[in-house]
């Protein structure tokens, strides 16, 4: 793997009173390491508690020197903390089991209307066929009616024929 590294030469000033941290090449060159990826990343001291409480599981390194009375103010707090997150979630299910009474109370009253609503669209249903049934009978009789009439009108229409050839000969 080759390594690539980029060194930055920034003009001196003349005067050197005045110098900031982003005029000074090892911060340029910082800057483009950072920008490449390389240079210093975030590391932590061995030294930091949260490394100590790892090597000696939650407990931590002085766990085991602990006095009676630490302890017992440990476990206390635990034991309150474990009270409070009990009042909490018996708290939430109590809110969650009244929400879920108004829920099924109102699934009740809304299957009860969905029924009744069923129950009136079949008697409608009903009634429609009905009235079709109806309706088409009525056609029916009125397309006989319709015939006859057209029947009768062309035989009386032979007959008036027939009558004015008569009274014409005579």
């Amino acid at each position: 793997m080759t390594r690539l590294s980029i060194h930055l030469s920034v003009p001196a000033r003349a005067s050197t009173s005045s110098s900031s941290p982003s005029s000074s090449p090892s911060f340029a060159r910082g800057r483009v390491d950072a920008i490449i990826g390389r240079g210093r990343r975030h590391q932590h001291s061995r030294h930091s508690p949260h490394h100590r409480a790892r090597a000696f599981g939650d407990a931590g390194p002085g766990a085991f020197f602990r006095s009676d009375k630490t302890e017992i103010n440990r476990l206390e707090y635990v034991v309150e903390t474990e009270r409070r997150h009990a009042r909490e979630h018996a708290e939430a299910r109590r809110v969650a089991e009244n929400a879920l009474g108004e829920v099924e109370s109102s699934r009740d009253m809304y299957k009860r209307r969905l029924e009744a609503s069923e129950r009136e669209a079949f008697a409608l249903e009903k009634a429609l066929e009905e009235k079709t049934r109806g309706v088409e009978t009525a056609m029916a009789i009125a397309r006989r009616q319709i015939a006859y009439q057209e029947e009768r009108y062309e035989a009386l229409v032979k007959e008036y024929e027939a009558l004015k050839a008569r009274s014409g000969e005579t």
